[in-house]
């Protein structure tokens, strides 16, 4: 048996009550709220009944360093940050080993390149526990990039933080779309074009382009233009950058269909169209596909580096692959 911090939304009113009378058939201690102590095994989100799928949900150990952070399928951006800035107080006061919040590589002389975000990244992981400006910009829009299954912005933040004056476009592939027949798509709780509108928030002077396979996402808005392109066509970005007309990209972003086909072809023909010094990114890559993705982007010479961000529960594409044009 381990002892459990446990506190969840109840505005999914059934999932809500579910785990409420499950916890008390456990004999839990309610302390204030919906924030309780329990004894019980095996785990709180094996255990309750709509745990997982109420708004925003947290079990903690208490008794080891331990920590996971579960979040529903409908999770509430604010909610998930005020549980998670809420419940800081109580975790311990042990700064984590660096080695435990990442795994980073580099190729290329990527470690003189890269370093210092990453050692900025990895110093303020162990030490804040707030969302930083970046996360709450995505998140406020509805983006995942930042809180919830991915966790990139606080590197985001650490990486891009010098170009946020400076930069003047950024690129980034798959829109987000709501329709399930198209593969790698949000599912009908995603918001279209929620990242570019963080990117415009974060780069106040530069124009955001975005593309997407589906068209029915595409839109217009202030310095921010969207065009179709389809990752598994090589002639599709022909038009793609016939229609973009001559830009170099400072950031370069690809969070689309997550293919080993499709980043290769995104990646030949789309690194070109990086601005010296500018930054290409791939998003969401498998832990297997770590290592072929960064010699994909480091055959060409470029400074190279993946990082492996340790989640609680997203063990499986917590990761991303980044280069920095010469």
């Amino acid at each position: 048996m381990t002892l459990y911090l446990v506190s969840f939304a109840d505005r999914l009113a059934q999932h809500a009550d579910a785990t409420r009378a499950e916890l008390v058939k456990w004999g839990a201690i309610r302390l204030w709220g919906e924030v309780w102590v329990v004894d019980m095994d095996p785990t709180p989100e094996a255990r309750l009944p709509g745990f997982l799928q109420t708004e925003a949900a947290l079990a903690i150990p208490l008794q080891d360093s331990g920590i996971v952070f579960a979040i529903g399928r409908a999770a509430g951006i604010d909610v998930q940050l005020a549980y998670s800035e809420k419940i800081a107080p109580f975790l311990s006061s042990t700064p984590p080993a660096a080695s435990d919040l990442a795994e980073v590589r580099y190729r290329n002389g990527g470690e003189a390149v890269f370093a210092p975000a990453v050692d900025r990244y990895l110093t303020e992981r162990q030490t804040i526990v707030r969302a930083n400006d970046l996360c709450r910009m995505m998140a406020g829009h509805g983006s995942d990039k930042g809180i919830g299954w991915h966790t990139y912005t606080p590197f985001y933040d650490a990486l891009f933080h010098t170009l946020k004056n400076s930069a003047t476009a950024v690129f980034e592939i798959g829109l987000g779309s709501n329709d399930e027949d198209i593969a790698s798509n949000m599912g009908t709780h995603g918001r279209p074009g929620a990242s570019l509108r963080g990117w415009r928030d974060y780069f106040p002077h530069a124009q955001i382009y975005g593309a997407d396979v589906d068209r029915k996402t595409l839109f217009t808005d202030a310095r921010i233009a969207t065009f179709f392109v389809d990752q598994c066509d090589p002639a599709s970005f022909d038009a793609l950058w016939a229609d973009t007309g001559d830009v170099r990209f400072d950031v370069f972003v690809d969070d689309g269909l997550h293919t080993p086909e499709a980043a290769r072809i995104t990646w030949d023909k789309a690194a070109e169209r990086v601005a010296p010094g500018g930054y290409y990114v791939v998003e969401d890559v498998l832990r297997e596909n770590l290592a072929p993705y960064l010699d994909m982007v480091s055959a060409t010479g470029w400074a190279a580096m993946s990082i492996d961000i340790a989640h609680a529960a997203n063990i499986y594409d917590n990761c991303l692959v980044v280069a920095k044009a010469p």
